[in-house]
């Protein structure tokens, strides 16, 4: 399996730039098998590239989001800092033609909950199909369905294939 982790794109865009776009398709028609993109601190799309033989499909992830930030709305005026996604993507092997095949990656998406307990701030990294959680304030709580509803849109209204992680 051949990966590649791409430090790329532009930051706070919500869709790859022609530059991304071409490296990824260099990377697909070279056979890479997974691309993790990283650097726009804000979540791009997920699709499957074919190779230009049209032999090998390549999964892109163009940009994961910020995994774990203080980019809050309230210093950068900007949700979708706030956003990101943990992927799971499976991999098969076929022994006997020697075939490795990438199936569609699946997303948790995720979401930063900021909190202040004893006059020292908290960073934590939670699951934004959460919304009821006992440990998230009122505000979190109605934050948490609004970073799912923009990772929704980001992630599956670009690929119909991409789901989210059952």
């Amino acid at each position: 399996v051949i990966m590649f982790y791409m430090h790329w794109g532009d930051e706070y865009e919500l869709e790859p730039n022609n530059t991304q776009k071409k490296i990824a398709q260099f990377l697909a028609n070279e056979k890479v098998d997974i691309i993790f993109g990283t650097h726009p601190h804000s979540l791009q799309p997920i699709d499957i590239l074919k190779s230009s033989d049209g032999t090998k499909e390549t999964a892109v992830i163009y940009s994961m989001g910020n995994f774990l930030s203080s980019q809050r709305t309230e210093r950068i005026q900007n949700p979708y800092t706030e956003d990101g996604v943990i992927v799971s993507v499976k991999i098969s092997k076929n022994i006997d033609k020697n075939e490795i095949k990438v199936k569609y990656p699946t997303h948790i998406p995720t979401w930063v909950n900021w909190y202040d307990k004893d006059g020292n701030l908290f960073y934590e990294v939670v699951p934004a199909t959460i919304n009821n959680a006992e440990y998230l304030t009122e505000e979190g709580k109605v934050r948490v369905v609004e970073s799912f509803n923009r990772t929704k849109v980001i992630i599956e209204n670009y690929n119909d294939k991409i789901k989210l992680r059952e």
